[in-house]
């Protein structure tokens, strides 16, 4: 109707008065984020609405073109049209009785259902209260007619509040901490109560996400110090100083990758989730350091070696293997001058991996070798055909070899494709096993595609191998944590080291970088579930230290992993049939494989006589098998 039509009609006055009562007790009872979304809608933007005036004596409807102002305002029009305001108090309408009924208490029942009914001064009140008080107001139960689809003022729709959950308070959010300076950070702590043993700070950190997939947040004082797992590291700097800025940086890189004014003193994440510096010393006063500590000269000038120990919890490696290797070194280990010379594993964090299934214990009774060191030898070389490969493994087999791998390079080539090797060694060491009465068992490598790895295992133990061979630089190690943990594989494991070398440090002793030889070659490999490891000896074609050797040998049998058997050393790479007793000196026979190819190969032409010379430079009497007692 046209702007200056008066409506002096009760049915119109009746309908103008619910449109102005229906859009009033919508805003009435809606949230301020409902207020926000209505005013942002198309439908609601700014218009010129006619006035209608009702002169019957009952009440006025009064300007509802300021009502459609106010109802599409922001927050701060709404302030500064208050301020300018000359409007007297409103008188006691529904909103003013509930806001005095909350803030004074002033007015009895009668006085508000007594007003309940009065509509005429709403826009007054909304309009001179305060966000506090349109909160208050928005937050007592309402009889009003919230839950209509459409009100009768331009069929707007509106979304009921009644049956919604109460929104819980808005989070401070990761984007609010980034771009935050060190002191709001330090007022957000402190006004949101951000302590220990009060509230997590994960609450106010967490990503906004529907409430019903809302990740809950252990209580500060679900946590340990049983809980945590350390991790020492040799590393390079000038002074202490240096070392305790580097070793931070440590703690910071390994969890969270953010500075450190992001995560600060006191709050829930900077306790629990990133890494603590329980210890800094000097490397040559430390063991494990020691072995890998440069000496002045190898070092650059006014560089000092430190050894720092740092703990995380166990929260932080997830219960999986792949995220405990994460969180020990991952990006730290791209970093120059850092080392991880040992890892110290509680309970809490060994209970989810069952480490070997036989060990070395398991594998002398699987193999019935009870004395003197276990021998292991290696089909080569590529480019062999299936029969070829098939010949070699019957000949050591007989000649009493206790385990005869596949080269590390025999996969699925051409000239012996996996199966048809895989089937014809089985085939022939079961023959030679059947002429002595040994229990020699082949190993074929599992070099291949993460989504072939598992098939091929079952594919080799169906074909009658005994072990097999992985190689976790290149497969990973959890591939081998997986196959140990299976019940229905059960075969023992035996780790080759091929890629390994460029995560090892040491070596040169120019630099420091990488795992020890211990965590990388002998802890880790045993928490996978490996029953055998192989490495490179000292004195061969690589460049590994008797203390590197012997440092392996101590992750092989440190007892601080649980019930984890002891596995087996297995000493190779190059070495020769020469200087087995030094091997024997050096490592004792108890947990001891003697790995020889080359030199077994070249030995003679026959090279089950080869074998059994092999064994009796290792000291084994069991130069013929049960089956040949004649040959004794």
């Amino acid at each position: 109707m046209p702007p200056s039509e008066n409506i002096n009609d009760d049915d119109n006055v009746d309908v103008a008065t619910n449109n102005l009562t229906s859009r009033f007790n919508d805003m009435f009872a809606a949230s301020p984020s409902s207020l926000r979304k209505i005013s942002s809608s198309p439908s609601s933007s700014r218009k010129e609405y006619p006035i209608h005036v009702a002169d019957d004596g009952e009440g006025k409807i009064r300007d509802v073109s300021r009502f459609a102002s106010m109802f599409s305002a922001s927050p701060a029009e709404l302030k500064k049209s208050r301020e300018q305001s000359s409007l007297p108090s409103p008188l006691p309408s529904i909103a003013r009785v509930i806001y005095d009924d909350i803030s004074t208490c002033k007015d009895d029942d009668d006085g508000l259902s007594s007003s309940a009914g009065k509509h005429s001064n709403s826009f007054e009140d909304m309009f001179l209260a305060s966000p506090a008080a349109l909160r208050k107001i928005g937050q007592t139960p309402q009889n009003t007619p919230v839950g209509r689809e459409h009100t009768s003022a331009e069929n707007i729709v509106y979304r009921s509040m009644e049956n919604k959950p109460e929104a819980p308070p808005l989070p401070v959010t990761f984007e609010d901490m980034f771009s935050a300076s060190p002191k709001q950070l330090k007022n957000i702590a402190l006004n949101d109560k951000l302590r220990i043993h009060e509230r997590p700070v994960l609450d106010s950190l967490r990503l906004r996400t529907s409430t019903s997939n809302t990740a809950s947040v252990p209580s500060s004082s679900s946590y340990s110090l049983c809980d945590r797992f350390e991790v020492k590291y040799l590393l390079l700097a000038k002074d202490e100083e240096e070392a305790k800025k580097i070793t931070l940086e440590i703690c910071l890189e390994q969890t969270v990758e953010l500075p450190e004014s992001l995560v600060p003193e006191g709050t829930w994440i900077r306790e629990h989730v990133v890494g603590r510096c329980e210890k800094l010393s000097e490397a040559s006063k430390c063991l494990k350091s020691r072995a890998y500590c440069p000496s002045k000269n190898n070092v650059e000038k006014n560089k000092n070696a430190f050894e720092a120990t740092v703990s995380y919890h166990s929260d932080c490696a997830g219960n999986e293997l792949t995220q405990l290797i994460n969180v020990i070194f991952g990006n730290t280990s791209i970093k120059e001058d850092v080392m991880v010379v040992d890892v110290k594993l509680p309970h809490c964090i060994l209970k989810d991996y069952p480490g070997p299934r036989f060990g070395s214990v398991g594998l002398r009774r699987m193999l019935g070798v009870h004395k003197g060191p276990l021998l292991m030898t290696a089909l080569k070389p590529m480019g062999s055909s299936a029969d070829e490969l098939a010949e070699f493994a019957y000949q050591f087999a007989l000649g009493g070899i206790d385990v005869i791998k596949d080269d590390h390079g025999l996969a699925d080539q051409p000239y012996a494709p996996f199966e048809e090797r895989v089937k014809k060694c089985s085939e022939a060491v079961r023959r030679a096993n059947s002429i002595t009465g040994r229990r020699c068992v082949y190993a074929p490598c599992l070099n291949a595609p993460a989504h072939l790895i598992i098939r091929r295992a079952f594919t080799a133990k169906d074909l009658g191998v005994g072990a097999v061979l992985m190689i976790p630089g290149i497969t990973g190690l959890d591939a081998c944590r997986e196959l140990a943990a299976d019940d229905s594989f059960k075969l023992p494991i035996i780790a080759h080291p091929a890629i390994l070398g460029s995560m090892l440090g040491g070596g040169t002793r120019n630099s420091v970088r990488g795992f020890a030889h211990e965590v990388l070659l002998g802890v880790l490999p045993r928490i996978a579930g490996c029953d055998m490891t192989i490495f490179p000896t000292f004195g061969g074609r690589f460049g590994f230290s008797k203390d590197e050797c012997l440092g392996i040998k101590s992750g092989c049998e440190r007892g601080d992993l649980e019930n984890m058997p002891s596995i087996v050393l297995t000493p190779g790479g190059g070495m020769t049939m020469e200087r087995v007793k030094t091997m024997r000196q050096a490592f004792g026979d108890e947990n001891l494989c003697l790995l020889i190819g080359g030199s077994l190969y070249g030995a003679g032409k026959d090279l089950a006589e080869n074998a059994r010379g092999f064994l009796k430079l290792a000291g084994r009497e069991d130069l013929y098998g049960p089956f040949e007692e004649n040959k004794k």
